[in-house]
């Protein structure tokens, strides 16, 4: 019986499938029992069932449930039939009844060890495929008994491909050994903190197995694992991000160098001075940011000298359209005075009354400085300092190098000693040909001809015979009769880095075209002269085959294309875009109502909406790019682009910046139909039957219009603008009292006598007003009358 125990106990701990083990039981546990051949079996466990051929159930049973993890997961039932030859004996007794309930719990351990050892391997082979699925590479480290990490027990796919080693030299090898020479103290500390914080996060230097160097973050933690600490360490590779991070510094570095340098001062004054505009490079030049000046006086910050002497040039503008170069000091908020050189353009308003200046300067303190103190060696000693950092050369006319700077060494490898006195395109082009020698000759001969600055690209050759390319700016240095006398060059050594250098460009390009339209924008005279000039340069610029802008005519439920630009060669399809009914192409215009951006580099593949498709492939067009126009909060048009004959894939710097022209596009027509609006109120103001008159604060006429001429006898404006208003007033009393009441409380209605040009006298009803700022202050005076004799006839009329 022992025997039999052990088989069936043996079966029950073994590999064997489940129901493999169920049928030995059923066979095996009968001759354990005292009456085998009256027992009945029956076990039922998960999906399968096995019983004895003749079972039923009897009187006399024993029925245990089979836990697998305290739960039930099935029964053992036995039974002693009835036809026994033992009936007073036929009952299980304790014996029986503990084997049973042996049998049941060996069964439910063994099937939850089975399912632990299952579920364990399932969790291993899930550690294992997301282990080498990271796109991260992971190191697992193992310790020493002192804690001190020992070896590489683990790396994953991504790490052996990071590194450069096999799995199995990878588990040979320490931390220690995987960093430079300069980094392994760092890397040591770092993991002790982690050690002692359980986690850590640092950076250190680490070696592939090709000997390249990297820089690489990595993030510790440390965990139990198979019963033992171990530090799982992720590594992520920064070598290119700091490469990016270089040069974008020295992109930056390079464009803000450029901007500096060619930055101008743009302003508006109205003719009492008060700034209305200030352009944001005078924070860079004096200091000021533009909300600093705005409303403030420019006389106030001119050197006193400077103030009169501009008073007076402004003044005598009035009537002319500009007035020339005009140097003037303007103190620095600092507290010093900068030299500025500016020319000014009188605005008028539709009536042709000046409103404003118009000022255009540039800070001329150094040179001024120059010309003041360092007359002789102005031009040449500037230069070389400006540039100290980068290549600097000076040659004569004939092309011998003068002076040699030493950034000019450390790149050619040649000494100031070994280049002063020889010529550039021996030394430099000697072996390259006569191709690159031509070339850098017919350079050379523009600068002589007259070019006084040109900027070129060039290759050169080492001392060692490497090869060179570097992008120079040459400027011509004359003499006291203005004649060439040198030839100054600034380079930088662009050797391998074409990439950035074609970023930056692109870069310059964009800031470029910003610029220029942003400085169109500022004074528009033509809006329609503006909208097609904008789609030119922008068209071209982002080398399209079309620019374009739809207006939105809501109240038809249309849209239209009112301007376009085509590339040559392109034809016209404005025709076609005219009174589109919004309904054809539902989708696309619920994305243009929220103000979304329309982007599709095929339009074949991407576009969603088969009547555009069709219509866009009708006249082949296969890339698209189009933004909102809003006034307000208003949607206006779209300001798009497309592109014929091949797809395009748009960047998010070209949508960032039609976006951000698209916004300017908005603002000036929003600003232009104001400005539209406010010639209206001019023309209401000269066409009115009342007579009115502006004067400035101090009561000098600035404006008359038609109305006043007739009522005062004056037969031109000239004869009236100048004089003072109180010359009109016959009685200097009524001038007092309404000047009086007019400062008290800003506004004025009374009757007073006026005296006309041919000297009669007419009594007129006045109002007199003040025209302010927006923070209060005192811009204007007007002044409205009506003869009081037609007055009162008129409302008798009445």
């Amino acid at each position: 019986m022992a025997k039999k125990i052990r088989e069936i106990h043996g079966v029950i701990d073994s590999d064997e499938p489940l129901d493999r083990k169920l049928r030995c039981i059923l066979l095996g546990l009968p001759p354990i029992f005292r009456f085998p051949e009256n027992l009945r079996i029956m076990i039922q466990m998960y999906d399968f069932e096995f019983s004895s051929k003749d079972f039923k159930e009897e009187k006399c049973k024993l029925s245990s449930p089979i836990l697998v993890h305290g739960k039930p997961r099935g029964h053992l039932t036995l039974c002693y039939s009835e036809s026994t030859d033992h009936p007073n004996e036929i009952s299980f007794n304790e014996f029986e009844r503990m084997i049973s309930d042996g049998f049941v719990e060996a069964l439910g351990l063994a099937t939850e060890r089975k399912e632990d050892e299952d579920a364990l391997m399932g969790s291993e082979e899930l550690y294992h495929l997301l282990f080498n699925a990271s796109r991260d590479a992971v190191l697992m480290l193992s310790f020493d008994s002192t804690m001190k990490p020992v070896s590489i027990i683990e790396a994953n796919d991504c790490a052996l491909e990071l590194l450069g080693y096999s799995r199995d030299e990878l588990k040979t090898l320490t931390l220690a050994d995987l960093s430079s020479k300069a980094s392994v103290d760092h890397s040591r500390k770092a993991m002790k903190k982690t050690l002692s914080d359980r986690e850590g996060r640092f950076e250190t230097v680490m070696l592939g197995k090709d000997g390249r160097e990297m820089t690489i973050e990595i993030n510790a933690h440390i965990f139990e694992y198979k019963g033992k600490p171990v530090t799982l360490c992720v590594l992520r590779d920064l070598s290119e991000k700091r490469r990016t991070e270089t040069a974008l510094h020295q992109s930056e570095a390079k464009f803000k160098t450029l901007c500096d340098n060619m930055i101008d001062l743009i302003s508006e004054v109205d003719m009492n001075g008060i700034f209305s505009f200030v352009s944001p490079s005078h924070e860079l030049v004096l200091g000021y940011s533009p909300d600093d000046l705005a409303g403030k006086c420019v006389f106030d910050f001119l050197h006193p000298v400077d103030a009169d002497r501009m008073k007076a040039i402004v003044m005598d503008s009035i009537g002319k359209p500009e007035f020339g170069k005009l140097e003037t000091r303007f103190r620095h908020a600092h507290g010093y005075y900068v030299w500025l050189e500016s020319i000014g353009k009188v605005r008028l308003n539709s009536n042709g009354f000046p409103v404003g200046v118009v000022i255009t300067g540039r800070e001329i303190t150094e040179r001024k400085k120059i010309e003041t103190e360092l007359k002789a060696e102005r031009d040449f000693s500037t230069a070389i300092i400006d540039v100290a950092q980068a290549m600097v050369m000076v040659f004569d006319t004939k092309g011998t190098i003068i002076r040699f700077n030493r950034a000019s060494e450390k790149v050619t490898g040649f000494s100031e000693q070994e280049a002063v006195g020889r010529n550039l395109f021996d030394l430099f082009m000697g072996s390259l040909g006569d191709e690159s020698i031509q070339r850098g000759k017919k350079i050379f001969a523009e600068m002589l001809g007259g070019t006084q600055t040109i900027y070129y690209e060039s290759h050169w050759q080492k001392k060692d015979g490497s090869p060179l390319i570097i992008t120079w700016s040459a400027t011509t240095l004359l003499d006291d009769h203005q004649r060439i006398q040198y030839i100054i060059a600034t380079g930088i050594d662009v050797t391998g880095q074409r990439g950035a250098e074609a970023a930056i460009m692109e870069r310059l390009k964009i800031e470029g075209l910003l610029n220029r339209i942003s400085a169109s924008a500022v004074r528009i005279d033509d809006l329609s002269g503006f909208l097609t000039c904008t789609l030119k340069d922008m068209g071209e610029t982002m080398e399209t085959s079309r620019a374009f802008i739809i207006e939105f005519n809501v109240p038809k439920k249309t849209m239209s294309q009112t301007y376009e630009w085509l590339a040559p060669g392109v034809s016209p399809d404005s025709q076609i875009w005219q009174d589109i009914p919004i309904a054809s192409i539902p989708a696309d215009y619920d994305t243009m109502m929220k103000e979304e951006v329309v982007v599709f580099g095929d339009v074949e593949k991407d576009h969603y909406d088969p009547v555009l498709r069709e219509m866009l492939l009708r006249e082949d067009i296969r890339a698209l790019l189009s933004v909102p126009i809003t006034l307000g909060d208003e949607p206006f048009g779209l300001l798009g682009f497309d592109v014929v004959g091949k797809t395009r894939n748009w960047r998010k710097e070209d949508v960032d910046l039609i976006m951000a022209i698209a916004r300017l596009i908005g603002r000036v027509i929003e600003r232009e139909k104001k400005e539209g609006m406010l010639k209206i109120k001019d023309a209401a103001i000269e066409m009115s039957i009342n007579s009115i008159v502006f004067a400035d604060p101090a009561g000098k006429i600035l404006y008359v219009n038609k109305a006043f001429l007739r009522g005062s006898s004056y037969q031109s404006k000239e004869e009236v603008i100048g004089k003072q208003l109180a010359e009109f007033f016959p009685n200097s009393a009524d001038a007092d009292r309404i000047t009086k009441n007019f400062l008290k409380d800003g506004f004025v209605v009374t009757r007073a006598p006026i005296r006309r040009a041919d000297g009669s006298i007419i009594e007129v009803e006045i109002t007199v007003s003040a025209v302010t700022d927006r923070k209060g202050n005192l811009q204007m005076i007007m002044a409205s009358s009506i003869d009081v004799k037609r007055l009162e006839g008129y409302l008798k009329k009445k």
